[in-house]
């Protein structure tokens, strides 16, 4: 099965970047899909993101399976 594959990836990276998910999460509308291990959810990483996403007025749904 072909396909085309062409993300268009940003990468930020450092101290207290998490916080900045918000700002720019509302360039891509206003709902957000967080998808991470179970492990990343146990060490709080996961709650800081959704922090930010609902501080910027962005719906969020977490997935962690």
């Amino acid at each position: 099965l072909p396909f085309d594959f062409d993300p268009s990836i940003r990468t930020l990276y450092g101290p207290g970047r998490l916080s900045e998910l918000g700002d720019i999460a509302t360039q891509f509308g206003g709902r957000a899909l967080l998808v991470a291990d179970p492990g990343i959810v146990q060490a709080g990483i996961v709650a800081l993101g959704v922090a930010s996403l609902e501080q910027a007025n962005v719906a969020v749904q977490v997935f962690s399976g």
